[in-house]
């Protein structure tokens, strides 16, 4: 509760100035943070003129009901749907012009529920496996691999499913 009451206390002195909560959700559940000690800082005792507060969640279902049904606390929710097939398809044409339309298809169908930032992660995934062996673009193997290792990761992260045990974890040589 220091660190946090530190923090909007060092936001308001620098002011103008963005406090950022990500997963909200789990702010109070899975750190040291306690509820009274974040509700009393987003009620602000004394008043945190020019500090906006940002939060952030995957799972709104999950936030405190404390959090969010009281007005001033945080004034304006908005909701980023995960992206459509079309969106997805743009994301991939864009990322992997290479690809053949078959590929992509595939790559799209395979990435149902995924959000842009996992999108963006098996570019990125599939880029760095390519750079490993000294290559430019990444190949349709390099895009399938880091698909498989991103499923297995989704998958991983959903609450209350454990990772495959005998899934490598590492670095490479």
């Amino acid at each position: 509760d220091d660190d946090i009451a530190d923090l909007f206390g060092k936001a308001s002195i620098k002011a103008p100035s963005i406090v950022i909560l990500e997963d909200i959700d789990s702010l109070t559940s899975e750190t040291q943070i306690t509820r009274a000690g974040l509700l009393s800082q987003l009620d602000g005792l004394s008043p945190n003129e020019g500090v906006l507060v940002l939060a952030s969640t995957n799972h709104p279902e999950d936030i405190d009901s404390a959090l969010c049904h009281r007005p001033s606390r945080f004034d304006r929710v908005w909701h980023f749907k995960l992206p459509s097939r079309e969106l997805r398809m743009m994301y991939v044409k864009r990322s992997f012009p290479w690809l053949s339309p078959e590929q992509k298809n595939l790559l799209v169908g395979g990435t149902e529920g995924w959000s842009f930032a996992y999108l963006n992660e098996l570019r990125v995934s599939a880029s760095v496996l390519a750079i490993s062996e000294q290559l430019g673009d990444p190949t349709w193997m390099h895009v399938e691999e880091a698909h498989r290792s991103l499923s297995a990761q989704f998958s991983a992260g959903r609450k209350g499913h454990l990772a495959d045990s005998l899934a490598e974890v590492g670095f490479g040589t």
